[in-house]
C-alpha cells in the first residue's frame, strides 16, 4: 500500500492506494488562511499537522484500522501548495507562520528585484511575481530582520510536514525552481542571485529528485497513527504531482496495445487559483507572462500560465451572496448558458500574475443594475473565472503559434470539475471539448504515485476521463471581448518601488 498526502491552500488531502492504485480509503481536513493585515495570507503550519492528524484518522478508521493499530505502508509521498516558506530554527521550532503564495506585502520589491536580475531571465526562466520566495524572503528579511537572521532553514510546506515526519530537511526540483532562487542551467541554488539578493544561500535547503528517499519516519509519526521506518519521498508542488498522477508527460507513452504514442496535452486546474499548464522536454524562452517550472521526471519542464483567481474568489463571492453551492448550482443546472450579457465580473481579488503581471488588480462587476439577482452575480462570477482560462490558454499558445488549441487534448482537474454545468460552461467559453477524470484531486493521486515510483519505478499510465463537449453560445464572445476590455479600462500595472530591498 501506498500513501499520498497533498497539502493545498485551504486543506490536506490523504489517499491509501494499493499497489494497483485502486483506492482504499482517502481522507481530508481543511485549515485556516489568515489576513493579519492587508495583503497578507498566512497559516500556522501547526494547523497543517492537526489537520494531518484527522485525515489520517479517517484514512484508518475507512482502512478497517483499530483505534490502537498503525498504519504500515510501503512507503508515503507528498505535494503541496508552492512559493509558500516556513522559517524554523535549528532545532525545528516555527519562528513565524507560513507566507502563503498569495500573499502580497512584498510586491513594492517587484521592480528592485527585476532590476537586480536583468540579465539573469534565461537562467531564471520566471518574472518576479509577489508570493514567490524570494521576494517573500526579502519582505521577511526587511520587515522580520531578527526572525530572518534566527531562522537556520526556509522550507516549502510540504517539506515542513515531511520534516516532521523523518526529521530530514530537503526540498525537490520543482519547488526549488518555483522560488525565482533556482538556476534551470546548474540545476541548482543560484549562487549569483542569491548574492545579489542578500539571501543567505545556506538557509535553502538541499535539493534532491522527487521520488529519492528523503527519510524515514520517525517515532513521532506513531502520534499521527503511522508506524516507524516507512520511506518517505522527497514529494513535489502540487502542479507537478498532478501531471505526474495523471501520466501528463510529453515523452512518448505506450498505449494500451503497447505500441508508442505521443500527443500534445493541456491540463487545466481550476482550484484554489487557476493553472494552464503544457508539458514540455525543451526548456522555453523566457516570457514574463508565464512561468516555467522543473517537473518530477528528470529532464522535463512544463510551461505554466498561472491566474491567481478561481476557487479563491468563487468562494469569496459565494460568501458575499449568502450562497451555499448545492443551493446555487441547483440553480444554475436549469440553465447553465443563462450569462447576463450585460454584466462583467473582473475576480482579480488578490492582482493577476497571467498575463498581466499586475498585483494592483482588483476584481469589479461592471454593469450592475437593479434587475440583476444574486444569481445573476454568481453566475457573472462563474463566467469571469472561465474567461482567465480562455485568456490563459491564449497566453500560452503565443508562444508557439504553429499549434492552434484545436491540436491539443485539453484535460481538467481539480476539485471545480465535479460541477458538469460548471465544467461545460468552461468548455463553451474556451470553445473547445475537455476531458474530465473521474478523480478530480490528481495532486494527491500524484503523490502517491511519487511513493510508488520510489520504491517500484513505476511510471503512472494516463488515466481515463469523460469528455464535455463545449455549447455553441454566440453571446459569449461578446462578453469574453467585455471582459478583456474592462479590465484594460480600469488597470494599469503600478507598483511603489520606494523600497530598499537589502536593508
Amino acid at each position: 500500500m501506498y500513501l499520498g498526502l497533498d497539502f493545498g491552500t485551504g486543506s490536506v488531502k490523504a489517499i491509501l492506494q494499493h499497489d494497483d492504485d485502486t483506492i482504499i480509503a482517502t481522507g481530508s481536513a481543511s485549515y485556516p488562511v489568515s489576513v493579519p493585515e492587508e495583503g497578507a495570507a498566512e497559516t500556522h503550519p501547526d494547523f497543517w499537522i492537526s489537520a494531518l492528524n484527522d485525515a489520517l484518522s479517517q484514512i484508518r478508521y475507512r482502512a478497517g484500522l483499530k483505534e490502537s493499530e498503525l498504519l504500515s505502508v510501503a512507503a508515503i509521498g507528498l505535494s503541496g501548495q508552492m512559493h509558500g516558506i516556513v522559517p524554523i530554527s535549528e532545532d525545528g521550532k516555527v519562528l513565524y507562520p507560513a507566507v502563503l503564495w498569495a500573499d502580497t506585502r512584498g510586491s513594492t520589491f517587484l521592480p528592485i528585484i527585476e532590476k537586480a536580475i536583468e540579465g539573469h531571465e534565461q537562467v531564471l526562466l520566471n518574472a518576479p511575481n509577489s508570493g514567490m520566495t524570494a521576494i517573500t524572503l526579502l519582505w521577511l528579511k526587511k520587515y522580520h530582520p531578527r526572525i530572518y537572521q534566527e531562522a537556520r532553514w526556509f522550507l516549502f510546506p510540504k517539506d515542513y510536514v515531511r520534516y516532521k515526519l523523518t526529521g530530514r530537511i530537503s526540498t525537490d526540483y520543482s519547488d526549488a525552481s518555483g522560488s525565482l532562487l533556482y538556476n534551470f542551467k546548474s540545476r541548482s541554488w543560484d549562487v549569483e542571485i542569491c548574492k545579489i539578493l542578500k539571501i543567505d544561500i545556506q538557509k535553502l535547503p538541499p535539493i534532491q529528485d522527487s521520488t529519492a528517499i528523503a527519510g524515514l519516519t520517525t517515532w513521532e509519526a506513531t502520534q499521527f497513527g503511522l508506524s516507524e521506518h516507512i520511506p518517505v519521498a522527497t514529494g513535489a508542488g502540487d502542479t507537478p504531482a498532478a501531471l505526474f498522477g495523471s501520466a501528463c508527460f510529453e515523452t512518448p507513452m505506450l498505449d494500451n496495445n503497447g505500441q508508442k504514442s505521443s500527443h500534445n496535452v493541456i491540463q487545466i486546474s481550476v482550484g484554489t487559483a487557476v493553472q494552464v499548464v503544457r508539458p514540455m522536454i525543451t526548456i522555453p524562452a523566457f516570457n514574463p507572462a508565464l512561468n516555467y517550472y522543473e517537473s518530477v521526471i528528470s529532464g522535463q519542464g512544463y510551461h505554466m500560465a498561472a491566474m491567481l483567481n478561481g476557487g479563491l474568489a468563487l468562494e469569496r463571492v459565494r460568501e458575499w451572496l449568502n450562497y451555499n453551492w448545492d443551493e446555487f448550482y441547483c440553480e444554475f443546472d436549469e440553465n447553465p448558458y443563462a450569462i447576463p450579457s450585460d454584466l462583467v465580473f473582473l475576480p482579480y481579488l488578490v492582482g493577476e500574475r497571467t498575463p498581466y503581471r499586475n498585483v494592483n488588480a482588483r476584481g469589479a462587476w461592471i454593469g450592475l443594475g437593479l434587475h440583476h439577482t444574486r444569481q445573476d452575480l454568481m453566475a457573472a462570477a462563474l463566467f469571469g473565472v472561465a474567461c482567465t482560462v480562455r485568456l490563459g490558454l491564449e497566453t500560452l499558445l503565443e508562444t508557439n503559434k504553429s499549434i492552434t488549441l484545436a491540436d491539443y487534448e485539453l484535460r481538467l482537474i481539480g476539485g471545480s470539475s465535479r460541477r458538469l454545468s460548471w465544467v461545460t460552461l468552461i468548455a463553451s467559453v474556451i470553445c473547445q471539448k475537455l476531458t474530465v477524470y473521474e478523480y478530480a484531486d490528481l495532486s494527491v493521486k500524484g503523490a502517491a504515485a511519487l511513493a510508488r515510483t520510489m520504491i517500484t519505478g513505476y511510471i503512472p499510465r494516463p488515466c481515463t476521463g469523460t469528455i464535455i463537449q463545449p455549447k455553441i453560445i454566440t453571446h459569449f464572445e461578446k462578453i469574453y471581448s467585455q471582459f478583456k476590455e474592462s479590465y484594460r479600462r480600469l488597470y494599469e500595472k503600478n507598483y511603489d518601488s520606494q523600497v530598499n530591498v537589502y536593508g
